[in-house]
């Protein structure tokens, strides 16, 4: 594909509006606007959608070689080998759906070679759990965009042969980050199949002085900087013309940045007020209530995604969640919408 778009043969981006839309034809009430009011209309029970929980495979666990030095307690590192512990944790917390990512970062570290066949073996094997779990599971696929070409091959493989919801990439890696040549192939590969494409954090450099300096919330800090400055490349670096229906979700962790960012240009105070904002999201890391009205806020509740980045927080639940949201101010609608409605519309899984 890419080799026909080059020659001209076949189109890299598509006009606005939808087929439908094209043809001029009436306009139908949208899946998702079904969807809030069908959801809107149920006894106060939100469809919660976690878009921000991880799970490895097994030989990375506790007790496994190839295990990457990652910090984690223990708990936490049995845990996140176990999918049955993700399931019942969030059955009893009334989750509806996990949304699971394996980062490259958690398998090979923030720099050096990635091994192309064994990011192919992760993505196999979540499509297996997506498969025995239908309905409570999806996943997004293990992707490296830096490796270019290498890349885009596995991200057309991971969507299209084996129906993973979207990508996660890592926010940096050997000094690169978004605006970077060799991750466009991978992101013109997202934009054609229509899936969204999670930026996760990494280790910020000299993250050991971070962490002398202000504990374990130094080295959260210095994710959140390397996140925060994945965000700012793609509003800096003209992705966002490049892939204008292409959806982007970032870990809160990088939330400094939007100072920066409503300085002016696409986050401009005037362009908030006049609801013109990109498509990207922010996930609301657990369910702070100032946070997500922080969020909702500068955002607006239709970019704003529920997660938690389990298993280093708990689940969310419908109690904790429902009453976030009341002393955040949110509306029934705005609930509804980073509760589940989001995540789903994202990942076209809005008729449950």
């Amino acid at each position: 594909m890419p080799r026909l778009q080059d020659a001209g043969i076949f189109p890299r981006q598509y006009g606005s509006g939808s087929l439908r839309e094209r043809f001029g034809l009436t306009q139908e009430a949208s899946s998702l606007d079904r969807y809030i009011k069908e959801s809107g209309s149920t006894s106060g029970r939100l469809d919660i959608v976690d878009i921000h929980t991880h799970l490895w495979p097994p030989e990375w666990g506790l007790d496994g070689a190839r295990r990457i030095s990652s910090g984690l307690p223990d708990d936490i590192l049995r845990k996140i080998v176990d999918p049955a512990a993700l399931l019942d944790e969030f059955e009893a917390a009334g989750v509806s759906l996990a949304v699971l990512s394996t980062t490259v970062e958690s398998l090979f570290g923030v720099a050096g070679p990635v091994d192309a066949k064994l990011i192919s073996n992760v993505n196999d094997w979540l499509a297996g759990l997506v498969k025995a779990n239908p309905g409570r599971l999806a996943a997004l696929a293990t992707i490296d965009p830096f490796s270019g070409e290498i890349a885009a091959r596995e991200a057309e493989r991971a969507l299209g042969e084996l129906g993973l919801s979207g990508l996660v990439i890592d926010s940096s890696r050997d000094g690169k980050f978004l605006g970077d040549a060799s991750v466009r192939p991978t992101l013109a590969v997202a934009a054609r199949f229509k899936r969204p494409v999670f930026v996760h954090p990494v280790n910020a450099p000299q993250a050991d002085i971070l962490i002398a300096g202000a504990g374990k919330l130094g080295n959260s800090l210095g994710r959140g900087l390397m996140n925060g400055v994945a965000f700012l490349s793609v509003l800096e670096s003209g992705l966002l013309d490049e892939f204008p229906d292409l959806e982007f979700v970032f870990a809160t962790l990088g939330l400094g940045a939007i100072v920066q960012a409503s300085r002016g240009g696409r986050y401009s105070r005037q362009n908030r007020a006049e609801g013109r904002r990109p498509n990207i999201y922010f996930d609301t890391m657990g369910d702070d209530p100032s946070i997500i009205a922080i969020l909702a806020e500068f955002f607006g509740p239709d970019r704003v995604l529920a997660g938690t980045d389990w298993p280093i927080l708990p689940s969310l639940s419908q109690q904790s969640l429902g009453r976030s949201f009341k002393t955040a101010g949110l509306d029934a609608a705005a609930q509804v919408l980073i509760a589940g409605g989001n995540a789903r519309r994202l990942l076209g899984r809005v008729d449950r």
